[in-house]
């Protein structure tokens, strides 16, 4: 879990960030504090004012994937805490759009384990299915400029033109 700490404490969606902000071409406000109905606040990773749109951001590290992984979150345990945002925020603003970008960083190309993968992909294309999220986008990073898009139809242009559009 050190790791996540550290991820987290380097800002390491920064340039996600300003790329975004710049493809969708208006005002981005990072880690800002939204009002929901039953936590009271939470930080989305990057917020669209004037669209009302949020977008939240998670890494999961091929290395934590485990059900029992000392106490780091698990798959499900992203699954569950995205829906609670999702919901928490619908529910006190309904207008709101919300997307989700879930990063998975694989240390090894020969970590890749496709299952955890697809039950992702299922689980989050269920949430857009039902308006839980209206945009995602999964992929993979090898490091540095290796990244790769898990999905066509969730690709990063999509998401990014989802936003743009609303």
């Amino acid at each position: 879990c050190d790791s996540q700490k550290t991820i987290s404490a380097n800002k390491h969606f920064s340039a996600l960030n300003d790329l975004l902000v710049q493809k969708v071409g208006c005002v981005g406000v990072p880690e800002a504090k939204l009002k929901t109905k039953y936590k009271g606040t939470k930080k989305w990773d990057l917020h669209f004012p004037t669209k009302s749109v949020a977008v939240e951001y998670k890494s999961m590290s091929d290395s934590l994937v485990k059900e029992n992984s000392g106490g780091c979150p698990s798959l499900n345990h992203r699954i569950e805490e995205a829906i609670g945002a999702a919901i928490d925020l619908k529910h006190q603003s309904p207008q709101y759009k919300l997307g989700y970008i879930m990063v998975f960083v694989v240390r090894h190309e020969s970590t890749y384990n496709n299952k955890i993968f697809d039950k992702t992909l299922q689980a989050f294309e269920s949430m857009v299915v039902n308006g839980v999220y209206d945009f995602f986008c999964p992929l993979i990073t090898y490091g540095m400029d290796r990244h790769i898009e898990l999905s066509t139809k969730y690709s990063f242009d999509v998401f990014v033109d989802g936003i743009k559009n609303t």
